[in-house]
């Protein structure tokens, strides 16, 4: 076992995306840069509170999903032999403590929130996750949590923070109804009622258009309302062209190939929407 697998089964990538996304959902609430500095310790401790419970989300997930992976996603750390479960465990344990404990150290308030993503991220993979749709919801309330999370750093909660979470909600709940396609064959398998596994993939594809589009279309409202300016349209306009490129791609051709390029692609775009939404201060 190495700590290249150990890393590995907490996808780094998306968990400092997460605590990335903190100290973005600080910027929307406050609408100005100088809070970066005026909250560095609490920022900090938000960022680190994000990154370590999602990567203790994504273990999680990866111990309960190890036989559905088996048929999916052979090579992913558990199942390919390279973590063993005990140590995976110890893994979600740690990260959790971590995280938890960053989350205190910033208040109570801010504790009430991470905790309350976490114990929903922790109910999706034990219970949510066979429920299809619905627990494609649990997962976009736990990834859109981090700028709520970061208008509670800052003391700042309003109409800007909810519009930009919502936007994120929307996008990420597209992104879970895509990755159902990419996992039609073992979710069938395990009993898991995604879209793709219950309506079909043609379906599915539908669905997870009609969110990215709903996204796409709320994303204008931040400038439409004098709550961002020129830099977000411009940043934002770009994303949102590659939502209604891939968003066709994915209505055209609803395989399973196709999805994950798609998936791929949309977690990308949400990056840079991310960059757009903290500049739309400025």
């Amino acid at each position: 076992m190495s700590l290249k697998a150990l890393l590995e089964l907490t996808r780094p990538i998306n968990s400092l995306m997460v605590g990335f996304a903190v100290v973005v959902g600080a910027l929307v609430a406050s609408g100005d840069p100088r809070v970066l500095l005026d909250n560095a310790r609490n920022l900090a401790l938000g960022f680190a509170t994000g990154a370590l419970l999602s990567a203790s989300a994504m273990v999680l997930n990866d111990i309960i999903d190890r036989d559905i992976d088996a048929l999916n996603e052979p090579g992913r750390p558990i199942p390919s032999g390279r973590v063993n479960t005990r140590a995976a465990w110890a893994l979600f344990a740690a990260l959790s403590l971590l995280g938890l404990a960053c989350s205190y150290l910033v208040g109570w308030e801010a504790l009430v929130v991470a905790l309350a993503a976490y114990l929903v991220g922790v109910l999706y993979n034990v219970w949510g996750k066979k429920t299809g749709l619905l627990g494609n919801l649990m997962v976009s309330y736990t990834v859109m949590t981090p700028i709520v999370y970061g208008g509670v750093l800052v003391g700042e909660l309003g109409a800007r923070v909810a519009i930009f979470a919502s936007i994120i909600f929307l996008a990420n709940t597209g992104r879970e109804v895509t990755k159902g396609i990419v996992d039609i064959y073992g979710d069938g398998v395990r009993g898991v009622r995604t879209l793709a596994v219950t309506r079909g993939r043609r379906a599915a594809a539908y669905a997870a258009v009609a969110f990215y589009l709903s996204a796409v279309v709320l994303s204008l409202v931040p400038y439409l309302a004098d709550m961002a300016g020129l830099v977000y349209l411009a940043l934002v306009l770009v994303v949102d062209v590659g939502f209604v490129y891939y968003s066709w791609k994915l209505a055209r051709h609803p395989d399973r190939e196709v999805s994950r390029v798609v998936k791929n692609r949309v977690l990308v775009l949400m990056f840079l929407g991310l960059i757009a939404f903290g500049l739309s201060g400025v």
